[in-house]
């Protein structure tokens, strides 16, 4: 297996789920775009689907005014006048700036059973054709397992590239010494 195999930020992807469903689901009756009323329900959508991921509340008030400028200076028509799958990627690269970049937002996805099945698809989504399904599913077991050991209290959404890559660096070799 490939140890120099990239792995995507799946926890970003992850808090993205968390950020950009409610965002597209719920706004309200649909107020015209960037209003008052537009932007409270925005914001009252974003920092609900992010209490559980930041719990300081003045970073998730960072966070969630961080996203709305982004949301509001990209997309004058608003939300609804892009697919969601654009509101997805958008969300993806804004929460990047927001959280990622910002050392002072402490942030976390926390374990649940739905959590480790989206990120194990996403792993495997990520094993190489030549990979066997059997060595997949260990070397995704390995390292969900390693993430939950090091962090029992969820994943840090500023866990880095090369931090994710070490640890499924470490479960290749594991995978292929078992085999």
């Amino acid at each position: 297996m490939n140890k120099k195999l990239f792995i995507p930020a799946i926890v970003l992807g992850l808090l993205i789920c968390v950020f950009a469903r409610p965002v597209y689901y719920k706004l309200k009756p649909k107020p015209l775009p960037w209003t008052k009323e537009y932007i409270q329900n925005l914001h009252d959508q974003l920092y609900d689907s992010a209490d559980k991921n930041i719990t300081n509340q003045n970073q998730r008030e960072q966070v969630v005014s961080c996203l709305i400028e982004k949301f509001r200076h990209s997309l004058p028509g608003g939300l609804e006048s892009v697919s969601k799958d654009s509101v997805y990627n958008l969300t993806a690269t804004f929460l990047k700036s927001c959280v990622v970049n910002n050392e002072n937002i402490e942030a976390v996805v926390y374990w649940s059973d739905k959590m480790e099945q989206n990120l194990k698809e996403k792993l495997l989504k990520q094993i190489p054709n030549s990979i066997s399904i059997d060595e997949g599913i260990k070397t995704c077991d390995c390292y969900i397992s390693k993430l939950k050991s090091k962090y029992p209290n969820g994943i840090p959404i500023t866990l880095t590239d090369s931090a994710r890559n070490a640890i499924f660096s470490d479960c290749i070799d594991q995978v292929e010494k078992s085999n």
